[in-house]
């Protein structure tokens, strides 16, 4: 069988969320941290920078009339602010292999149509600014699978709760 595998190329350009969720290795229910209509959009330029932002839809507005005027409003409404959206960039670069931890198969490629053809890998994400500060200087690596207009990027969290989660990240070419 072969494998066709994901390039930058096919990564460059705008991307809308579709969805975001996470599913869990007890069984539970998915769930959807953003709401099921959560926001998003992730840009990757040919110079090898990205970008990434997802937002709850409908966020509450904060008490202050301008952007610079946001550091004044209520601590509660900026810790809702936070918890409401994250944000991420850097640079990034895909990995054209299997990784061990790859769960899935590819597939056949001859049997598929051309503009249709999935393609898969490993995109990584060195994350360079962040609402998040202390990931500033992590690498974020992300299964690839790219069918059409539509990208899934995909990743699993063990906590030591034991309880795997897998993130699943659909995105939209626009």
């Amino acid at each position: 069988m072969k494998t066709s595998y994901v390039s930058e190329a096919d990564l460059v350009g705008a991307w809308e969320l579709d969805t975001f969720r996470i599913f869990f290795s007890d069984g539970r229910p998915p769930i959807f941290p953003f709401g099921k209509d959560a926001q998003g959009l992730l840009v990757y330029t040919d110079s090898g920078r990205m970008s990434a932002i997802l937002s709850k839809r409908d966020r509450a507005p904060l008490n202050a009339e301008r952007m610079e005027n946001a550091a004044r409003a209520p601590s509660q409404e900026k810790a809702a602010a936070f918890d409401s959206y994250l944000s991420y960039s850097g640079r990034y670069y895909v990995e054209q292999h299997e990784l061990p931890d790859w769960e899935g198969t590819f597939p056949d490629p001859e049997k598929e149509e051309r503009n249709h053809m999935t393609r898969r890998g490993y995109v990584v994400h060195t994350v360079e600014l962040s609402s998040v500060p202390n990931t500033i200087g992590n690498e974020h690596v992300r299964s690839v699978s790219l069918t059409g207009d539509q990208l899934v990027l995909t990743y699993n969290i063990t906590p030591q709760s034991g309880v795997t989660r897998h993130y699943e990240l659909t995105w939209r070419f626009v």
